[in-house]
C-alpha cells in the first residue's frame, strides 16, 4: 500500500493527466494570493506526530461542536482523546502508541495545532 504523500509527490503522470493545469494553478496561486497563515511550528522530537496531530484535530472538532455550549475543557479533551484512539487504533501494528500518555511538550504541540485550526476554520 502506498501512502498519500508518496502518491501525491511521485505519480506525476497521473496528476498531469487528471489535472493538466494543476501545477500552473498552484504556482500562480502561491505567487499571487497566499500569505503565510502563521509562523512555522516547532515540533517536539518524540516521533508521535500522527498521534499529536490527530489529537489536535480532534480537539478542534470538539471545540467547534461545543461552540454554543460552555463545555468543560476536560470533557472536551476526553472526547477528543477517545476519538483519536478510535481513529488510530487500526494503526497499532505500525508503531502508533496509544497507551503512553502524552507528555507536556506533546500536549502543548497538540494545543497549538488545535488553536491554529480553530482560528483558521
Amino acid at each position: 500500500m502506498i501512502d498519500a504523500a508518496t502518491f501525491s509527490s511521485t505519480y506525476n503522470a497521473f496528476w498531469a493527466e487528471a489535472a493538466p493545469m494543476l501545477e500552473h494553478f498552484t504556482r500562480r496561486l502561491n505567487l499571487e494570493h497566499l500569505d503565510r497563515f502563521d509562523t512555522p511550528m516547532k515540533y517536539d522530537k518524540t516521533g508521535r506526530k500522527a498521534l499529536i496531530a490527530e489529537f489536535g484535530f480532534s480537539m478542534m472538532v470538539e471545540i467547534i461542536r461545543s461552540a454554543g455550549n460552555s463545555g468543560d475543557r476536560a470533557e472536551l479533551q476526553e472526547n477528543a482523546w477517545n476519538d483519536t484512539k478510535r481513529r488510530l487504533r487500526p494503526f497499532l501494528g505500525q508503531g502508533v502508541d496509544l497507551d503512553t500518555p502524552l507528555q507536556h511538550s506533546e500536549k502543548a504541540e497538540a494545543a497549538e495545532i488545535e488553536r491554529r485550526l480553530v482560528e483558521f476554520f
